[in-house]
């Protein structure tokens, strides 16, 4: 709780004092804390419900024009199954459209193709989706904007990555993630 008012109060402080500021084109590099909610077949009926849970994870951009880029996404976030903690990752190819790229504050879309990962060391999960969402970066400077973004992953697991113990994937399982995501990215 007291880290996130930090950030609140840190981000009112950068928001007050940031000069004027637009997208631009070129590379970029991010930092990103998602906030994931896994679920689909993972809802005590088919597979065991999995609580939402808070990561970490890398962002490489380019912005081919100051309103559209291509981010390629690396995540990973912590979660609790029953007494057990397994992990959720992300490798994806991203595209993020702004609508307003002159101003400080630009909404946009996001839609991205990925590969993703749910289980731990004794049973660990694989598949593929897409992400669909909507946000906003805020351009505090010419080189540096914060992004907030609610981000829906549609996944669909189709194999078993890792298995210590028999277990057989009789049929695909949903994996459907909602993820809240911020981030922060140094625009070159």
């Amino acid at each position: 709780m007291k880290k996130g008012l930090l950030f609140l109060y840190t981000l009112l402080i950068l928001l007050l004092i940031s000069s004027a500021a637009d997208a631009k084109e070129g590379f970029y590099l991010g930092g990103q804390i998602p906030y994931n909610m896994v679920r689909g077949d993972f809802d005590d009926k088919t597979m065991s419900k999995v609580d939402s849970g808070a990561g970490i994870g890398l962002i490489a951009g380019y912005g081919i024009t100051s309103g559209f880029s291509l981010e390629i996404d690396w995540a990973g976030s912590s979660h609790k199954l029953g007494s057990s903690t397994i992990g959720f990752g992300e490798f994806s190819l991203n595209g993020k459209y702004n609508f307003l790229d002159t101003t400080k504050l630009q909404p946009l879309l996001f839609a991205g193709i990925g590969g993703f990962a749910l289980g731990d060391d004794s049973l660990m999960f694989g598949g593929k989706g897409y992400n669909l969402g909507v946000g906003a970066d805020y351009y505090v400077n010419p080189n540096v904007s914060l992004g907030v973004g609610l981000i829906q992953k549609f996944i669909t697991y189709d194999r078993v990555e890792k298995n210590s113990s028999p277990f057989v994937l009789l049929k695909n399982l949903n994996g459907d993630t909602t993820s809240i995501r911020f981030d922060i990215s140094y625009h070159f």
